[in-house]
């Protein structure tokens, strides 16, 4: 265990600067993060030196942690090193620069994180089976922990762009520091954006291959030409012209086409393990316009031609945001089709 180290703050906290105050919670909260790592390591390590997992499962659960703790440590190094230093002294851009150097590291953890958390839920009961401190042994008690636990690496690489956004408005003054801690932060968000983008291929990958395998079927349509898979979730639409009809879908908007499925259900009212059944389609060759609505509810209005005629499919989202997000999606795929009316 690592022997804290005081920080000038705390020594002459009469002289406390708000500048101070976050780089002191900087510094804490790595350490404890560091600790909560050094604690998966353990884990991983107890599970695997005790047989109570394959190597090639060790793997698939724990991931790239060691290299996450090989980083973490050296980065909690020069960050302490650092805060020792007189406040006019402390030059972070040094120690936030760092990040460049685990880059690869932390884009291939948090996209895979999510693997990571299922296949320690999958292998609970045998971790547990596995003899060692509570402490250690706690971290895959339940599923919350679990959570807690696998997700915290992304949730602490995310939170330095917080950091860095307050430390940048503390040291505007200094041109110089505030020059290079801009850089830095640069660079930083380069890498968490390609971490988010990896982590959104993952998922858009994982949702595929379950929605591959649990379509009964596909009605005549042929999956393999859809194209690539670019938004999911399941959300209200309405049908016909004067919203008739509204109900819950899981949508899927591929390159080519938008496609509705629903849960099947038994007779009872129970639903059906997995399956889906398909219960709608639009083509975007077939698409004639969209409209958005800027007050709630959000609605993504889809304007298409069907043999029937004109047709219009409204999607109804939670938030301006998401339909935001997803009418860009799809606009930007529709401007790709020749002969598009955009």
């Amino acid at each position: 265990m690592r022997a804290p180290i005081s920080l000038p703050t705390e020594q002459n906290p009469a002289r406390t600067t708000k500048y101070d105050l976050i780089v002191s919670e900087i510094v804490s909260t790595e350490r404890g993060y560091v600790q909560a790592l050094e604690r998966l390591v353990d884990l991983r390590r107890l599970v695997q030196d005790q047989g109570v997992l394959a190597a090639d499962v060790v793997d698939e659960v724990f991931g790239k942690v060691n290299a996450l703790i090989d980083f973490q440590r050296r980065f909690l190094d020069r960050l302490e090193s650092v805060s020792l230093l007189p406040t006019e002294a402390q030059d972070l851009s040094v120690v936030f620069s760092m990040l460049d150097d685990a880059a690869d590291v932390y884009i291939t953890y948090i996209a895979n994180h999510k693997r990571h958390l299922k296949a320690a839920i999958r292998e609970q009961q045998k971790m547990l089976m596995a003899t060692g401190s509570a402490d250690v042994l706690e971290q895959v008690t339940d599923h919350a922990m679990i959570h807690l636990t696998f997700q915290r690496p992304y949730s602490r690489f995310a939170k330095y762009s917080c950091f860095l956004k307050e430390l940048l408005h503390e040291i505007q003054a200094d041109e110089t520091k505030f020059a290079a801690l801009q850089a830095t932060s640069a660079s930083y968000h380069r890498t968490l954006h390609k971490a988010g983008m990896a982590l959104m291929e993952m998922s858009l990958n994982d949702e595929l291959t379950k929605l591959w395998n649990r379509v009964e079927d596909w009605k005549g349509l042929q999956p393999n030409t859809f194209g690539r898979l670019v938004a999911f979730d399941t959300m209200r639409c309405q049908t016909g012209h004067h919203g008739r009809s509204e109900r819950s879908f899981q949508v899927y908007l591929f390159e080519k086409v938008l496609i509705c499925c629903k849960k099947k259900f038994y007779g009872d009212g129970s639903p059906v393990s997995l399956t889906l059944r398909l219960k709608g389609r639009i083509f975007l060759k077939n698409v004639l316009d969209f409209d958005t609505s800027s007050e709630p509810p959000y609605r993504l209005n889809v304007h298409w031609k069907s043999a029937d005629g004109v047709e219009k499919t409204t999607i109804l989202f939670a938030s301006a945001g998401m339909m935001e997000s997803w009418s860009t999606k799809m606009r930007q795929l529709w401007d790709r089709i020749p002969g598009s009316s955009s």
